[in-house]
């Protein structure tokens, strides 16, 4: 048997085009299709994609040898990339795997293809979702703490500033960054977080997130990026304080969505990426459900021509 080719090649800035044509289709509630969470985290698991059938198909090595679900402005576009590489896994001899399927995609793949997979869920990988009107205004008895830290914040530093992030303040948020790491522990996962930073300030112009400064004098002692992931859910990318400041993060992460996303329904805060403390962080803001994620296989000899 002679196994089908296909040209798979990183992801680049100037693919930004062809992915946001085939996005159109389906609402994501993911930060897995998305753009910029492609592009800047391109390091963390070095997605390779193709077009299949109409479709763009992304392979992935993070969860082992396996693909994203396959996205198009059609329907029988997916489907029939869909087919295609559960065949193409069969040919080459490897079990069909496909990860970080959304709750929406599974749906999807139900209704067109009942009974191919067998479904594994992966709360691990689950994000976290929070309404919009909780995290602006963080009003309840279950927000007495946060609000104590910003009350706090506000009290030792009444000159704060909360500003758009643009290219002049880069240099002064890189410095906020350096800070940051030199507090941490190095890690590869710190290292591609700072990878996947820099990546995002050097084609601001080119990627459609909005980024915000919170500032002491002409200090950055924070900065975050997010961006519409849909009509009704915004992602927050990236969000970085001086955890020796109280309240920083906090506040941050308030004027955010209150300067910003009032307009939307829910925020996605991603996943915690299985560390405990980031966790905990995002467990403290109550959010109101878990974005599940999924691994879809397929039996070897469930193939079809």
């Amino acid at each position: 048997m002679n196994t089908k080719q296909f040209d798979f090649k990183p992801i680049t800035i100037e693919d930004k085009e062809v992915f946001q044509a085939h996005f159109k289709n389906h609402i994501f509630n993911t930060f897995t299709f998305n753009f910029t969470s492609f592009f800047i985290w391109r390091n963390w698991d070095p997605f390779l994609w193709t077009e299949v059938n109409g479709a763009i198909c992304v392979k992935t090595t993070f969860q082992g040898d396996a693909i994203l679900c396959p996205f198009a402005d059609n329907d029988q576009a997916i489907l029939d990339a869909t087919e295609t590489m559960i065949n193409w896994y069969a040919e080459r001899g490897v079990p069909f795997l496909m990860v970080d399927v959304p709750q929406t995609m599974l749906e999807f793949f139900e209704r067109n293809m009942p009974q191919r997979f067998q479904v594994c869920y992966k709360p691990e990988y689950a994000e976290y979702v929070y309404d919009v009107s909780d995290l602006a205004n963080l009003e309840g008895k279950k927000y007495t703490k946060k609000r104590n830290h910003i009350h706090q914040f506000i009290r030792n530093n009444p000159d704060y500033q909360f500003v758009p992030m643009t290219k002049d303040l880069i240099p002064a948020c890189r410095r906020q960054l350096e800070l940051w790491y030199s507090l941490n522990k190095k890690s590869r996962t710190l290292t591609i977080e700072k990878e996947a930073i820099e990546s995002a300030w050097q084609y601001m112009d080119r990627l459609d997130y909005t980024g915000a400064c919170l500032m002491l004098g002409d200090r950055v002692i924070g900065f975050t990026i997010g961006e519409p992931l849909n009509d009704e859910m915004v992602g927050i990318h990236i969000e970085k304080a001086d955890p020796e400041i109280n309240g920083a993060y906090t506040l941050l992460n308030q004027l955010f969505v209150k300067t910003y996303w009032q307009d939307y329904k829910y925020i996605n805060r991603a996943e915690d990426m299985g560390l405990p403390g980031l966790r905990k962080a995002k467990l403290s803001y109550y959010p109101c459900r878990m974005e599940k994620r999924y691994q879809l296989r397929v039996e070897q000899s469930e193939t079809r021509g």
